[in-house]
This record gives C-alpha cells, sequence and structure tokens, in this order.
C-alpha cells in the first residue's frame, strides 16, 4: 500500500492512512510519505508566524531564522517524495 501522506501523528489525515493500511496493507509492504509525527503544534507555530509576518510584527532575526526552518523541512519533504516515487516505482509491476 502506498499513502501520500504521513502515517504518524493525531489528526484525521493520519488515521486514514492507519486506517488504510489496516484495511488493505501487507505487513512490511506499506509506504508511506513521511513516517515523522505531524504535529499540530507545528502547524500552530507556522501559522503564527505567518501571521505575524503579515501583521509586521514579526523580528528580522525571527523571520530569517524561521525561513531557515521552513526551506529545511521543504527540502526532507522532497527528498521524501523522492523516496516515495522510488518505492513506487521498484514495486510497479
Amino acid at each position: 500500500m502506498f499513502w501520500f501522506g504521513p502515517m504518524v501523528g493525531r489528526n484525521s489525515a493520519v488515521e486514514m492512512g492507519i486506517t488504510n493500511e489496516e484495511n488493505w496493507g501487507k505487513p512490511g509492504r506499506t509506504h508511506a510519505l513521511d513516517r515523522q509525527p505531524l504535529l499540530i503544534a507545528d502547524v500552530s507555530r507556522s501559522a503564527a508566524m505567518r501571521t505575524r509576518i503579515a501583521a509586521g510584527t514579526a523580528t528580522p532575526e525571527e523571520i530569517a531564522s524561521f525561513e531557515a526552518v521552513q526551506a529545511e523541512k521543504g527540502a526532507a519533504a522532497r527528498a521524501e517524495v523522492a523516496a516515495l516515487i522510488d518505492e513506487l516505482l521498484d514495486n510497479a509491476t
């Protein structure tokens, strides 16, 4: 089974992935986009910072730090997508 979303965390998207894995996945044969926890606290922090940036209340240092973290997360996400696509192609028959 291939799941193009997160499989760890507490939200409805993760729960759907786990349900699909339980119903249609074979042990050891589930491939997910991300095995890192999807934490609502991270989503909330990101939203709060974007709000502060839009309001003009974030400092240049805060913005630089935020952008560095976002760039790192983006690079990791691109690597995860590439790895999942490789798995998908390796299993295509």
